[in-house]
C-alpha cells in the first residue's frame, strides 16, 4: 500500500504539471487537457484510498501527512508556473524539481507513510540518548604523557580517567591502546566538558559512551508451510519459511553429495543478552567462552543463536545451514543486560573479546541512533576484529529509517542486514540500507527459532535477519578461512537474489549460490591473493 501511495502522489504531480504544460502550449500541442484532468483525479482518488484504507494511524495521516503533501503539491505547481513562463529555463526547472523530489523521496517520503507520532517526533527533535554515568566519555589521547595535564585541565569536573581497553591481545592491530574513559561527577552539560577537553588539544577524538536499549522484537506468527526435503529429521522445519527462499535444500545437497567440505570449524560469536547453551537444539554446537555468558534470561540472544547454528538432524526443533555439525560452532559474549541495556564500551569490549577468542564471525543484533555523527571507537574495533580474522555482521535496525543514522550498522567495515518478509518485501519496520557500503537482506519476519528452557518462538526484527547472514558467513569461513569481509560481501551480493525493493534492502542471500559463486571465483582469488589451494573453496 505504501508503494501505491507514492505512485498515486507522483501521478497527481505529473498529471497536474502536464495539464499546465499543455494549457500553456495549446497552440502547438495536440494532446487534450481532459486526458491529464482524468489522470489527475484518478491519482487523487487512489491517493485518498491509500490514506484511508491502509493500516496505521489515520489521525497521524490526516493531521501531518496530508498537510505536508498538499504543501509540496502547491510548491510544485508554483514552480511549474514559474518555469513555463521562461521557456529557456524549462529544462533547468525540470532538473531542479526532479532533484529535490529525489532527495525528498530518498530521505523522508518513503518512510513517513508507515510512521506514527513517535516516529515523527524523532525526525523533528534530537534523540535524547543517555550516557554511562560511570564513564560518560571515550577519548583517543595523542600522548599518554598528557594524562596528568588532562586531569588538571578538567579539575573542576572531578575527572576519573581509566584505560578503556586494558586487555588487548594484539594492540598492534589498531589504536585502541590509546583510548581512555572519562568519568566526570560535576557537570551540568556534557557538551561543555567535551568542548573543554577538545580545547586542551591533547586528544585526537572524543565521543560519548552512550547507553543503548535493545529494540526487543515482538512475538510473531508461526508460519506453517511445506516441510523442505532436507533429508534430516528435525520436526519443526515446516515453520522455517526462510529455508525455501534461501535455497537451503540445494545447499544440503551440495554437502550431502560430498561436493562441499569444511576446511575448519568456524566460530560464530553472538554478542547479545547471553545464550542458553544447554538448549536441546544448541548444546551440541555450543562452545562456552565464559560461563557467565551461558545463560539468557531475556531470550533474544538464544533466538539469534538458533537461527545461526541450531543443531541439525537431532530429531528436535529446527535445523541450520548444514545437516551436520562439521562446519560451525556458536558461542556467546554477553554485552547487554537481562533487560536489554548496554553501553557502547560494553559492546566494544565484547567485540574485542570475540576477536581475541578466535571468532570467525561476530553477529550483533543490536544498535541504535547516536548523538555523535561519527563513532571512531567502533571503527578501530572493526579494524582490530578484521585483522584478527573476524567478519562483523550488524542489524540495520527496526525504525523504518535510514540505517546510515544508526550505529554500529553505519560503521565502515561491517556488513549490515535488513529484514524482508516471505514475499521478499522490505519489512515495514526494517531500516533501509540504501546509503551503506555493505548491505544485504535476510528473513526477518515470522522467524521461528530457539528460546531458553528448550522452547521455541517466532519473532520479527532485523535482529533475526542478522544471524541468518552470520550463519551463512560461518559456513563460508569454514570452507575458506582466509575470506575477508569485502570478499565475503561480494560473494553474498553477486550470488544474491533481487527483492521487491533491492535498493532499500540489498540483495537477498542465497545459501547454495554463494558457494557456487565462490567456486567459480576461487581459482582467480587464490591466484591473485596468493592463497594456498587448500584455503580455497572445497567444492570438488
Amino acid at each position: 500500500m505504501d508503494l501505491l501511495y507514492v505512485v498515486a502522489y507522483i501521478g497527481a504531480l505529473v498529471f497536474a504539471g502536464g495539464w499546465y504544460f499543455i494549457k500553456s502550449r495549446a497552440s502547438v500541442s495536440s494532446l487534450p487537457p481532459k486526458l491529464f484532468t482524468a489522470g489527475f483525479w484518478l491519482s487523487v482518488l487512489t491517493y485518498a484510498m491509500t490514506l484511508l484504507l491502509d493500516d496505521g494511524s489515520i489521525f497521524f495521516k490526516i493531521i501531518l501527512l496530508l498537510p505536508r503533501d498538499l504543501m509540496i503539491f502547491g510548491l510544485f505547481i508554483m514552480f511549474v508556473n514559474r518555469f513555463l513562463k521562461m521557456p529557456k529555463t524549462l529544462l533547468v526547472g525540470v532538473l531542479i524539481i526532479g532533484g529535490v523530489f529525489k532527495f525528498f523521496w530518498a530521505d523522508f517520503m518513503r518512510v513517513s507513510y508507515n510512521s506514527d507520532f513517535d516516529d515523527i517526533k524523532s525526525l523533528i527533535f534530537a534523540e535524547n540518548i543517555e550516557v554511562d554515568k560511570n564513564a560518560e566519555l571515550l577519548f583517543d589521547i595523542k600522548n599518554v604523557s598528557d594524562l596528568n595535564a588532562i586531569q588538571e585541565g578538567l579539575s573542576e569536573y572531578n575527572p576519573e580517567i581509566k584505560l578503556a581497553f586494558p586487555d588487548l591481545q594484539h594492540p598492534e592491530y589498531s589504536n585502541l591502546e590509546e583510548y581512555y574513559t572519562l568519568n566526570v561527577s560535576n557537570y551540568d552539560n556534557l557538551d561543555d566538558v567535551i568542548q573543554q577537553l577538545n580545547a586542551l588539544n591533547m586528544t585526537d577524538w572524543v565521543e560519548r559512551n552512550e547507553v543503548m536499549k535493545l529494540d526487543l522484537p515482538q512475538e510473531a506468527d508461526i508460519i506453517e508451510g511445506q516441510k523442505p526435503n532436507l533429508g534430516v529429521n528435525d520436526p519443526d522445519l515446516d515453520k522455517v519459511w526462510g529455508h525455501k527462499q534461501m535455497n537451503v535444500t540445494e545447499l544440503y545437497s551440495l554437502i550431502q553429495s560430498g561436493k562441499l567440505k569444511p576446511t575448519k570449524k568456524a566460530k560464530i560469536a553472538i554478542l547479545d543478552t547471553g545464550v542458553d547453551g544447554t538448549h536441546e537444539d544448541l548444546n551440541q554446537n555450543y562452545i562456552s567462552t565464559d560461563t557467565k555468558y551461558d545463560s539468557d534470561k531475556q531470550g533474544h540472544g538464544t533466538h539469534c543463536a538458533g537461527i545461526a547454528a541450531a543443531v541439525s538432524n537431532n530429531a528436535k526443533g529446527i535445523a541450520s545451514y548444514s545437516p551436520n555439525s562439521d562446519f560451525v560452532e556458536v558461542t556467546s559474549i554477553k554485552v547487554l543486560s537481562d533487560e536489554g541495556w548496554g553501553t557502547q564500551k560494553d559492546i566494544l569490549e565484547g567485540m574485542i573479546k570475540a576477536a581475541d577468542v578466535g571468532a570467525d564471525v561476530i553477529s550483533m543484533s543490536l544498535g541504535g541512533p547516536s548523538n555523535d555523527l561519527v563513532q571512531k571507537a567502533y571503527e578501530e574495533v572493526v579494524k582490530y576484529a578484521e585483522k584478527s580474522g573476524a567478519i562483523i555482521v550488524v542489524a540495520a535496525g527496526n525504525s523504518n529509517k535510514n540505517a546510515k543514522d544508526f550505529s554500529p550498522a553505519n560503521v565502515r567495515g561491517v556488513i549490515s542486514v535488513s529484514a524482508v518478509d516471505e514475499e521478499l518485501n522490505r519489512a515495514k519496520f526494517s531500516n533501509y540500507i540504501t546509503d551503506l557500503e555493505m548491505g544485504i537482506a535476510a528473513p526477518g519476519v515470522n522467524v521461528y527459532s530457539t528460546i531458553p528452557n528448550n522452547k521455541y518462538a517466532s519473532f520479527n526484527g532485523t535482529s533475526m535477519a542478522t544471524p541468518y547472514v552470520a550463519g551463512l558467513l560461518g559456513m563460508m569461513k569454514s570452507v575458506n578461512p582466509d575470506l575477508s569481509t569485502k570478499e565475503a560481501y561480494k560473494l553474498l551480493y553477486d550470488s544474491g537474489k533481487e527483492t521487491q525493493a533491492t535498493a532499500e534492502t540489498g540483495r537477498f542471500i542465497q545459501a547454495d549460490k554463494v558457494f557456487l559463486k565462490q567456486e567459480s571465483a576461487s581459482g582467480k582469488s587464490c591466484c591473485q591473493l596468493k592463497k594456498s589451494a587448500k584455503s580455497c573453496c572445497q567444492l570438488k
